[in-house]
Parts: structure tokens; C-alpha cells; sequence
């Protein structure tokens, strides 16, 4: 009887080790997560194999290229889960270009509307911004998916930058689509000379809200009431870039009260504060995904 008992408890070893390796976290995550994770595994196994036999395991310029790597497969994946979930196209561009056309029929005044026009826009962005970053992070803590980014070989640093890409891809085609329909609806009119001027107040305002809704999605990621808990945290923090980005659009319109030359100045502002959250976020992320003791 020893001998097959032996056996038996061998055989369950075995069992239990194909079933749930050492490096699974409890909870089974999705196959897309799971293909992620062995991409990712792949391709550090297969850089430290061609530095194997180095002093120095891995160059800064290997490690630079890996972390891109692994940060535009997040990107990847957030766009693709987006792109089949279409919570842009259904929901956040409907409600969106619907907050214009309601204010466009509420301020009936043509001069008021077209000073307020830049302000709205951007305070549009604002909301969408946060209904962005909940539906990401809604998916992500289902089934323990961003557990599994985080303990697999891919660092917080460039979980955080996927992210941040996602969303800021995101961000950047409801604000054209915004500013589009500001002019149309608002009649606002952009010269030749401040086209420049809109295009980077599109793309810097769109980073700091992405760096923004990133870093704060993730402090409030595990906590019970995070929809009404990201609002509370993030409004206040991007108060700074919505008067920048309003009054930078305003100066890109056209409007008489400021110029271009002030519009710049604005945008310099915005750009100061998408690196400087960015920057956080990137230091942050990872303390603030580890799992609670």
C-alpha cells in the first residue's frame, strides 16, 4: 500500500502544478490577458539570450526598446477591448456632441455663444475624460486582468504609458471631433495663422487629461465608489488645464479679448502640466497598483 500511495501523491503534485503554475494569480484571467503575458514573457527571454554572457545583462538602449515594446502592447490591447466594447462611438461621442447642441440651444445669444464656445468644449472633455477612465478601469478589475499585467514581466512603468497612450488616442479623436463641432455649431472660425496654434492645444490638452484620468483611475481603482471617487479627486486637479486649454482655444478662435501671442503662453502651460503628470504617474503607477497586505 505505501508504494501506491507514493504514487497517488505524486501524481496529484503534478495535477495541481499543470493546473495552476506557481506564477498564476488565483483568479483566472482572460485569454487576451493571458496571450499578453507569454508575449511579453517571450520577449525579455528572448533580449537576456542575446545578452547572455555580458557583464551588464541588458544595454539601457535594450531596455529602452523592450519597455516600448511592452507599452505599446497595452496600448494594443485598451484600443482593441475599446474598439470592441465601442463605448467611445456609442456612448461618449453621442453624449459628447449632445452637451454642444443642448448649450448651443439654451445660449441663443451669437456673441455669448462664441465666447463661451472653447470653454465648453473643453469642459466636455473633461466629463468624457472620466467616463473614459472608469470604463477602463472597470474592465481591467474584472476577472484580476490588471493583476496579471503587474506580475507578469512587463514593468508598472509601462503599464502606466500603454495606458496612458490608450487613452490619450482616444482623447484626441473626441476632441477634434469636439472642436469640428464647436465650429459648425458655435460658428467659431480658425485663420490660417492660429491652425498651428489649435492643433497643439488639441494635442497637449489631450495628454494632460489621459495622464491625468490615468493616475487617478488607478488610486481609485481598488476602492468601493470609484465612480463618484475619480470625479471628487480629479476635478480639481484639472481645473489648471481646463482654463489653460479654454483660453488657448479662445485665442485660436479668434476672440478679440486675447491674441495669439497669449494663446502660446497658455499652451506652454499645458504642456508643463501633461509632463509633470505624466512624469507622476509613470513614478506612482506601481505603488499604487500593489495589492493591499
Amino acid at each position: 500500500m505505501l508504494p501506491r500511495e507514493t504514487n497517488s501523491t505524486s501524481f496529484s503534485s503534478r495535477q495541481l502544478r499543470r493546473a495552476r503554475p506557481c506564477c498564476t494569480p488565483r483568479t483566472r484571467p482572460t485569454d487576451q490577458v493571458a496571450q499578453f503575458r507569454e508575449r511579453c514573457c517571450s520577449q525579455e527571454a528572448s533580449l537576456r539570450a542575446t545578452h547572455r554572457g555580458s557583464h551588464d545583462s541588458i544595454s539601457r538602449d535594450s531596455c529602452r526598446r523592450l519597455g516600448m515594446k511592452q507599452a505599446l502592447v497595452v496600448a494594443r490591447k485598451d484600443l482593441l477591448v475599446e474598439f470592441r466594447a465601442r463605448l467611445l462611438l456609442v456612448r461618449v461621442i453621442p453624449f459628447a456632441l449632445l452637451v454642444l447642441v443642448l448649450f448651443a440651444v439654451a445660449l441663443d445669444s451669437e456673441p455669448l455663444i462664441l465666447r463661451a464656445a472653447s470653454g465648453l468644449v473643453w469642459l466636455t472633455m473633461l466629463f468624457s475624460t472620466l467616463l473614459l477612465v472608469q470604463r477602463t478601469y472597470d474592465v481591467e478589475t474584472q476577472d484580476a486582468a490588471l493583476e496579471v499585467l503587474l506580475t507578469s514581466a512587463v514593468e508598472p512603468v509601462n503599464v502606466f504609458f500603454g495606458k496612458l497612450f490608450a487613452a490619450f488616442v482616444q482623447l484626441l479623436v473626441l476632441s477634434v471631433l469636439l472642436v469640428f463641432g464647436a465650429i459648425v455649431l458655435y460658428g467659431a472660425t480658425v485663420s490660417g495663422s492660429n491652425v498651428v496654434l489649435l492643433v497643439t492645444i488639441v494635442v497637449s490638452a489631450a495628454w494632460g487629461l489621459a495622464s491625468v484620468g490615468t493616475l487617478y483611475g488607478a488610486v481609485v481603482a481598488n476602492m468601493n465608489g470609484r465612480d463618484s471617487l475619480l470625479a471628487l479627486l480629479a476635478l480639481p486637479v484639472l481645473a489648471p488645464l481646463l482654463i489653460g486649454a479654454s483660453r488657448a482655444t479662445e485665442a485660436a478662435f479668434g476672440s478679440q479679448t486675447i491674441d495669439t501671442a497669449s494663446g502660446w503662453a497658455w499652451v506652454a502651460l499645458l504642456a508643463v502640466f501633461a509632463v509633470v503628470f505624466s512624469a507622476a504617474g509613470a513614478a506612482a503607477f506601481g505603488a499604487l497598483m500593489e495589492p493591499e497586505a
